[in-house]
C-alpha cells in the first residue's frame, strides 16, 4: 500500500479533475491511499464516487492557487508561448515562486507521498525534484515538448517574438535561483517542469497545438466519454439545447436573454454557480442542473451544444455529431474552437474580444436549423472510431503500479 499524491495546479473547468479523478479512484481501488490536492476541492468532491471518500481511501485538501498579476487585463497580453501564460501569473517572481513551492513541500511531507500524479502542476514538479517518482498526465496544451524552448502555442505560427523569449528566460532564471537554493538538479528548460518520470499526453492529434513537435502519437483522452448512440441532426430538432459554461463566463446573460426570446427548451450546467441565484434570472424554459451531466446521456441527442470550448467537451461533441457554438475566452479554448470550426462545422466566437449578444446567438441557433450546415458535422463524427477511454486509463494505471514496484 502506497501513499499517492494526486494534484492539479493551473487551469480551470472540469477537464483537469476529470483527468485526475479516474486515476485516483483506480489507484484507491488497488488499495493505495490517495491525497487529492486541487484548487477546487468542493467541485472535486461532487465528482468523486462517494464510497472512496467515506472510507477515507481518497482525501481532499486545498492545493495552491496562482492569481493573475493584479490589474492586468489578460486579454491585452499577447500569447505566443507557454511563457506568456506563466507570465500572467508572475511565475518569474522568485518570492511568489518560493512561497508556492513551500506550500507544495508541506503537502508532499504531510502526505508522505511515495509517488505523485500531477496534471498541469509545474510548481509541484519543482518542489518534488527527484525526491519522489513523478507522473504527469494532461492534454496537449498542458504538456509542451520537453528538452527545448517553448514552441508557439498557436499551431499555425512558427516564430516566437523576442518578448516571449525574454519572459521564458526570466522564468528560467527564477527557477534556477530557487533550485540552487534548494541544492536541486538544475533544469535546462522551463518546459521540463511540465514533464515527469513518465508523461501521458491524452488528447486527439487534431487538437494538439504541439502535434508538429511530438516524437510519438498521443493517447486517446480518458476524460472524454465514448459516445456510441447519436441521433441524426434532422431527428434532434425538438430536443433541448445543452449549455455547459463556467459561472464567470461573460456571455451567460445574453444567452439567457436569447433563449428567453426564443422560448427554447434548454438544459444548463454552470460550474461553481450560485444555483438558486442562477435559477432566479434564467428563463423558465432553461432547466438548471446543480451537478454535471453525463455527456454520454445528453450529447448524442442535444440539438445544439453551447460551451466554452474545453477540449474534452469539444471532442465528445464531435463524436456525438452535436452542432457546437463555442465561446472561448482564453487561448487554449480559442485554439480548440478554431479547430472545431475547421473540421466539424462549429461556430466559434472569441468573446474576450467580441462579446456575444442575444442577436448573435439567435442567428447561430437559426444557422443550425438549416440542413446545409449538417453534413460537415456528421462527416466529422463518422470519422471518429469509438474507442473506450479505459484503454488509456488502464495503460496509465499499469505504468504507475510498475513505478511503485521499482
Amino acid at each position: 500500500m502506497a501513499n499517492i499524491l494526486c494534484a492539479w495546479e493551473f487551469g480551470g473547468g472540469l477537464g483537469h479533475l476529470l483527468q485526475l479523478i479516474p486515476v485516483a479512484e483506480n489507484l484507491a481501488e488497488a488499495g493505495h491511499n490517495i491525497l487529492l490536492a486541487v484548487p477546487e476541492p468542493a467541485l472535486a468532491l461532487k465528482l468523486i464516487k462517494r464510497a472512496y471518500v467515506e472510507r477515507g481511501a481518497i482525501k481532499l485538501v486545498q492545493g495552491p492557487t496562482w492569481a493573475a498579476i493584479s490589474g492586468i487585463n489578460i486579454q491585452d497580453v499577447p500569447m505566443q508561448s507557454m511563457a506568456d501564460v506563466l507570465g500572467i501569473f508572475d511565475f518569474a517572481n522568485g518570492t511568489k515562486l518560493k512561497a508556492i513551492v513551500d506550500v507544495w513541500d508541506n503537502i508532499i511531507h504531510s502526505s508522505r507521498a511515495d509517488l505523485i500524479v500531477a496534471d498541469s502542476a509545474p510548481t509541484l514538479r519543482l518542489a518534488a525534484g527527484n525526491k519522489v517518482p513523478f507522473v504527469v498526465i494532461g492534454n496537449g496544451y498542458t504538456i509542451p515538448p520537453p528538452h527545448r524552448r517553448f514552441p508557439p502555442i498557436r499551431p499555425w505560427e512558427s516564430e516566437i517574438t523576442p518578448s516571449s523569449r525574454a519572459k521564458e528566460d526570466a522564468i528560467l532564471k527564477a527557477i534556477h535561483i530557487l533550485q540552487t537554493q534548494r541544492s536541486a538538479v538544475i533544469l535546462p528548460f522551463v518546459a521540463d517542469l511540465f514533464h515527469g518520470d513518465q508523461s501521458f499526453i491524452c488528447t486527439c492529434p487534431e487538437f494538439d497545438p504541439y502535434a508538429a513537435y511530438r516524437l510519438a502519437p498521443p493517447l486517446r483522452p480518458h476524460n472524454s466519454p465514448m459516445i456510441t448512440k447519436r441521433l441524426a441532426i434532422k431527428d434532434r430538432q425538438k430536443e433541448r439545447l445543452f449549455i455547459y459554461l463556467p459561472s464567470q463566463h461573460p456571455s451567460l446573460p445574453e444567452i439567457f436573454k436569447a433563449l428567453g426570446r426564443l422560448k427554447s427548451e434548454a438544459t444548463a450546467y454552470i460550474a461553481n454557480a450560485d444555483y438558486d441565484k442562477l435559477r432566479s434570472f434564467a428563463p423558465s424554459s432553461v432547466h438548471i442542473l446543480d451537478c454535471p451531466a453525463r455527456f454520454e446521456d445528453v450529447l448524442g441527442s442535444c440539438r445544439i451544444l453551447i460551451h466554452h470550448a474545453g477540449l474534452s467537451t469539444a471532442y465528445a461533441a464531435m463524436q456525438a455529431g452535436a452542432p457546437q457554438i463555442l465561446l472561448p475566452q482564453n487561448l487554449e479554448h480559442f485554439i480548440t474552437a478554431r479547430k472545431v470550426t475547421e473540421i466539424a462545422g462549429g461556430i466559434g466566437k472569441n468573446v474576450s474580444h467580441d462579446p456575444l449578444t442575444a442577436n448573435n446567438l439567435i442567428s447561430y441557433i437559426e444557422y443550425f436549423t438549416n440542413p446545409a450546415s449538417w453534413p460537415k458535422i456528421e462527416a466529422a463524427a463518422n470519422q471518429i472510431v469509438p474507442e473506450s477511454p479505459h484503454k488509456t486509463l488502464d495503460a496509465i494505471i499499469q505504468n504507475i503500479l510498475c513505478l511503485l514496484r521499482v
